[in-house]
């Protein structure tokens, strides 16, 4: 195989996995979830981060299995 594909010409079509980066989820010291990902470099100098206090943490997985429901009806 040749080392000059284009990437670009089948992707729109072709592509069945996106690139996801490495993430990790853990309590910081205050007992809030840490969403971390590993930063894109050279696009970003730090990892991106959310920081969810502990109490609102059933909300946000109440709210993402909705949107998960929700797409799954729209297929």
């Amino acid at each position: 195989m040749s080392d000059d594909f284009d990437w670009d010409a089948v992707a729109a079509e072709g592509k069945v996995v996106n690139q996801a980066r490495e993430t990790v989820v853990y309590l910081n010291p205050n007992n809030d979830v840490v969403i971390r990902q590993r930063a894109d470099w050279p696009h970003e100098q730090e990892n991106p981060f959310l920081v969810i206090s502990l109490y609102r943490v059933r909300t946000l997985i109440d709210r993402l299995d909705k949107l998960l429901l929700d797409a799954h009806e729209i297929k």
